[in-house]
């Protein structure tokens, strides 16, 4: 989390090392979950078009496509999983960041 963060390509850089090690340390953890049952349904639907509202984002999840039902997910909660959440909370701040970042890049430019 001690990468630099001053130029937009560092910013991309950092966050998606923590992404990476995000997924490393929460991908064995949630394939246990799944494995043991502890999911919820989310839809009936053969593709999964969820992940947009900002509850979703927030959350780390996994989710699972039983047979062609629907999709299941497998949450990892806040409380359980604090050290996880914060790369989480990171990662998040990083992509606020960049969005902020690249609207004001793209105002500069406007503006000369």
């Amino acid at each position: 989390m001690a990468l630099p963060e001053s130029v937009l390509l560092e910013m991309y850089w950092k966050r998606d090392k923590l992404q990476d090690e995000l997924r490393r340390k929460s991908a064995p953890i949630i394939r246990q979950r799944i494995q043991e049952g502890l999911t919820e349904h989310v839809s009936d639907e053969r593709t999964w078009s969820g992940g947009d509202t900002e509850a979703e984002r927030a959350m780390i999840y996994g989710l699972t496509n039983k047979s062609g039902n629907g999709w299941d997910r497998a949450v990892l909660p806040r409380w359980q999983y604090p050290e996880l959440y914060q790369y989480k909370d990171e990662v998040l701040r990083l992509d606020k960041l960049i969005a902020e970042t690249v609207a004001q890049d793209a105002a500069k430019k406007k503006a000369r």
